[in-house]
């Protein structure tokens, strides 16, 4: 598996050196099964981006490559990573389970589930650290999953809540 964090670095420093192209044939072979990913990346232990998706048709290493680019490059809440402080930079990979739509909030493991909060047209997702990270407790969980969809506090009482597994790779 920590392959996936080399094609990852891989991944970032193609984009940052234009000049150098990453050769997907041996993670194609080793790494072809089809699963979701989101690819956290830290620079001084805080968040310098982080990208996903919970569903996907592609192949692992296809989204690896796909989305350590988009965590690098494209969340619109960080600049784009530089050169000068790729080196910095600390890759995490969560590989996803599928998601399961669960009954009641019972089902909710902490620190175990990651969450995906659909209410109307609006969603929202933490990974399962988030809430080890943050401290919080079920509750306080789901309303901030409801923030984070830009509804009422209360919101994710009217909405449907899958879970997920993640398998982490670090660096």
């Amino acid at each position: 598996m920590k392959a996936l964090l080399h094609l990852a670095r891989e991944s970032i420093n193609e984009e940052l050196d234009q000049q150098t192209t990453v050769i997907l044939e041996p993670y194609q072979k080793q790494f072809n099964q089809i699963r979701s990913v989101f690819i956290t990346l830290y620079k001084n232990k805080t968040l310098r981006g982080c990208i996903g998706q919970l569903e996907s048709q592609n192949p692992l290493f296809k989204n690896v490559y796909d989305m350590s680019k988009k965590a690098a490059f494209a969340d619109p809440r960080f600049d784009p990573v530089t050169l000068q402080e790729v080196s910095q930079i600390l890759i995490e990979i969560s590989i996803l389970s599928p998601l399961k739509t669960i009954q009641t909030i019972d089902e909710i493991e902490l620190g175990t589930h990651g969450l995906r909060l659909h209410v109307s047209d609006r969603s929202s997702v933490f990974l399962p650290q988030v809430a080890i990270e943050q401290r919080w407790k079920k509750k306080e969980l789901l309303e901030q999953l409801s923030k984070k969809a830009g509804i009422q506090k209360e919101g994710w009482k009217k909405g449907t809540i899958d879970i997920f597994t993640t398998e982490k790779i670090e660096e």
